[in-house]
């Protein structure tokens, strides 16, 4: 009569071991996901942070010069440095209403992996060939604020 043996067997053991690699596995690649997320949610702060200053800046310009001055080629122009971020921010000025000046700055990046993030691959301000993902004839930028001021 064999005696009563405790423990488990190999093919239990090997099962065991399988299912713990894929559960390893797959929370190594959620902790991963969770740092790109972290890291891109960091990066749209400061990118908000940054077009709200461009915002108040614009709104301390007297309304008149503000076409002029944040036009392609103006002073301080429709480009500006991200400080925090490897990328640049765009102004765009509607003034087909003498009255309401339709104002939206946009702030495009590349991430430390290589992502650029919004439309404007090459980082330079303006739209290029190839840089228009929707057709809308301009470059868009998941940082888009938009607002209106009116003359005093």
């Amino acid at each position: 009569m064999r005696a009563k043996q405790n423990g488990f067997t190999l093919a239990e053991i090997l099962i065991v071991v399988v299912i713990m690699a894929f559960l390893i596995i797959g929370m190594g690649q959620l902790f991963i996901y969770t740092a790109l997320e972290a890291e891109l949610a960091g990066n749209k702060s400061i990118a908000v942070s940054l077009a709200q200053s461009k915002i108040e800046e614009i709104r301390t310009h007297a309304y008149s010069s503000i076409p002029v001055d944040y036009a392609s080629g103006g002073t301080p122009g429709n480009t500006f440095t991200t400080t925090g971020l490897d990328g640049i921010g765009l102004v765009r000025i509607d003034s087909s209403d003498p009255e309401l000046l339709g104002i939206e700055v946009l702030v495009f990046w590349q991430d430390k992996y290589g992502r650029i993030i919004g439309e404007d691959a090459d980082l330079d301000g303006t739209l290029d060939s190839g840089e228009d993902n929707n057709s809308n004839s301009k470059l868009d930028s998941p940082i888009t604020l938009i607002t209106k001021f009116t003359r005093r």
